[in-house]
């Protein structure tokens, strides 16, 4: 499918009084309205697969559960639901986990152990730190990327790793972002032909949110 293009034809309409004040402008074709049903009708699916998708999870536990604790020797991970229409959907019980809450974990536990005291937490579960690791670290006071820091702090990691005789856990790949002041600077440093070459190579982030009126105060 080709490029869809942008219509030809825009009409400037209603120009700002103000700086504050956006600029409002005509364009030929439904596009816009075409794109504020997709996002409707998008937010609408995902609200009924939030409130369906528990539902459906609870079915196939139902069987699931019950089934593997009868045979633990074979336990299945996946069960298929159809509904009176024919449609089918598979439900699986993965043996991936979440990281959770210990607090949660002792609590449940604690319940369990009432009743099982031969339960110990300690053979189910163990208590672990999930690493998060800020990159902007690696930049200098003015944005740009410090060999020097990086280094420091890669050695100091390798180190570790290396007294204790595993790999080392930082990992990089070589990235490029802008400074600071690169947006500000954008639109005076460079001519309007060149912006087209530079959000290409530097995406920035654009949101497209729909002005939808309330059809219940309109009517």
């Amino acid at each position: 499918m080709p490029l869809k293009k942008l219509p030809k034809r825009l009409v400037r309409k209603a120009p700002p009084t103000r700086k504050s004040d956006i600029l409002t402008i005509e364009i030929s074709g439904t596009d816009v309205r075409d794109y504020n049903n997709a996002v409707a009708e998008k937010k609408a699916a995902e609200e009924l697969m939030k409130e369906l998708a528990p539902l459906l999870k609870e079915e196939a536990l139902v069987e699931i559960l019950p089934r593997n604790c009868a045979d633990p020797a074979s336990p299945i991970s996946s069960v298929v639901l159809v509904d009176d229409r024919g449609e089918s959907v598979r439900v699986s019980f993965t043996s991936k986990y979440n990281n959770t809450d210990p607090l949660v974990v002792e609590e449940t536990f604690a319940a369990i152990e009432k009743t099982h005291p031969s339960i110990d937490i300690n053979d189910y579960v163990v208590e672990t730190l999930s690493a998060k690791f800020d990159s902007k670290v690696f930049l200098d006071t003015n944005g740009n990327f410090s060999k020097q820091i990086y280094e420091r702090f890669r050695n100091a990691i390798e180190t570790v790793a290396n007294e204790l005789k595993v790999e080392n856990p930082l990992s990089t790949e070589k990235v490029v972002i802008p400074k600071p002041d690169f947006h500000q600077r954008r639109w005076k440093d460079f001519t309007a032909t060149q912006q087209v070459p530079l959000t290409t190579a530097l995406p920035n982030t654009v949101t497209l949110t729909p002005i939808i009126a309330d059809k219940k105060k309109s009517s």
